[in-house]
Parts: C-alpha cells; sequence; structure tokens
C-alpha cells in the first residue's frame, strides 16, 4: 500500500523550535521525523505520551451564565437570539 503525505503547519516560539532542533540534531532526527513518531504513537496507543495536568476550577458541565468570562458572555449575547434561519446552509 502506498501512503501519501501531507503537510501539517504549526505555530510555535522560535526559541522552542530552535531548542527542539538542538536536541533532536543530537538523535540524528529530524523535526519532521519526531512529529512522525509523535503522531503515530498517538494513533497507535490510543492516548498522548505525555500526562497533561489540567484541573480547571469549575467543570463545563457546573458553570453558569455567572461563571463565563467576559468574553465568553459576549458571544454568547451576540448568539442567544438566533433562530436556524439566521444560518446559511449550503448543500
Amino acid at each position: 500500500m502506498t501512503w501519501t503525505t501531507t503537510t501539517v503547519t504549526i505555530r510555535t516560539k522560535k526559541k522552542l523550535k530552535w531548542d527542539v532542533q538542538k536536541f533532536l540534531d543530537g538523535l540524528w532526527i529530524s523535526l519532521s521525523a519526531a512529529v512522525n513518531l509523535f503522531l503515530n504513537d498517538m494513533v497507535t496507543n490510543q492516548r498522548l505520551s505525555f500526562d497533561i495536568d489540567w484541573s480547571p476550577s469549575l467543570s463545563l458541565v457546573e458553570m453558569s451564565y455567572d461563571d463565563l468570562p467576559v468574553e465568553a458572555k459576549k458571544s454568547y449575547e451576540a448568539v442567544k437570539n438566533l433562530s436556524k434561519e439566521d444560518f446559511v446552509y449550503y448543500s
């Protein structure tokens, strides 16, 4: 089976990219190869290969309108009265 490739573009800080490339150069691995290793590992193991410590004070389910950040309230206010007729559907 022949696999086609695609291009993935990411944004990161210049220093982080530089530091990662220096590290990978020592391992004789390109940044592209390292990203592919990471992506393949994620698909194979169905998990991230590192822990993420994310402990928000409230889950989205527990949040009330009053708990929302100001920008989220503005977004909600802008769309709360829209009906399905306000949307354009493409077929």
